[in-house]
């Protein structure tokens, strides 16, 4: 049976081209283990430039982290050989991530994560800004296609009367009315 989606949605006052959100962290754990380990709540910053999710030096103090594995990553420096570890997330709306590789970089976002595609790509993701206004929507595990074409393509034109006034303008774009026009 497929997992129902978990999501969330955060709305901004005006457009933004950072999104940020809260997420809470932990060592990742086998769920009939007790006691679980504690979670710690961090600022992450959803990055679609990034392959993978990354975390801080911070982190994985925080948690006494032990990597798992070692990986060469492309950062804008360079190559870079990082340790990878393994956590869970939980991110906003309770929206749960279990047993995510994530390598550690030097983070100078101000923040202690980077969401990176690997999260990204698990959901559906998707940003609008209407009205001036951002809003990012999130949901885990992907549940539908979302195609902005085939939508606006299904959406039905404005109903409007097909029948033209003989003194209004024509609709061929003359600016002459239509009496005078295409109307003779």
């Amino acid at each position: 049976m497929p997992l129902k989606p978990s999501a969330f949605t955060i709305a901004h006052s005006g457009i933004t081209n950072v999104i940020q959100t809260q997420v809470e962290v932990c060592p990742a754990f086998d769920p009939l283990v007790l006691p679980h380990p504690q979670h710690k709540t961090y600022n992450a910053i959803w990055d679609t430039g990034a392959t993978a999710s990354v975390i801080s030096k911070n982190v994985v103090d925080h948690h006494n982290l032990q990597p798992i594995d070692m990986v060469n990553v492309h950062t804008a420096g360079g190559l870079t050989a990082c340790n990878v570890y393994l956590v869970n997330l939980i991110l906003t709306n309770k929206v749960s991530i279990p047993d995510l590789r994530v390598t550690q970089a030097s983070l100078h976002t101000g923040c202690d994560l980077l969401i990176g595609m690997d999260v990204i790509c698990a959901g559906d993701f998707a940003i609008t800004n209407k009205e001036g206004k951002t809003v990012c929507t999130f949901r885990h595990p992907s549940h539908e296609c979302i195609d902005f074409v085939k939508d606006a393509l299904a959406t039905p034109p404005p109903a409007h009367s097909t029948k033209i006034s003989r003194n209004g303008p024509c609709p061929c774009g003359s600016r002459k009315k239509y009496k005078q026009c295409c109307g003779k």
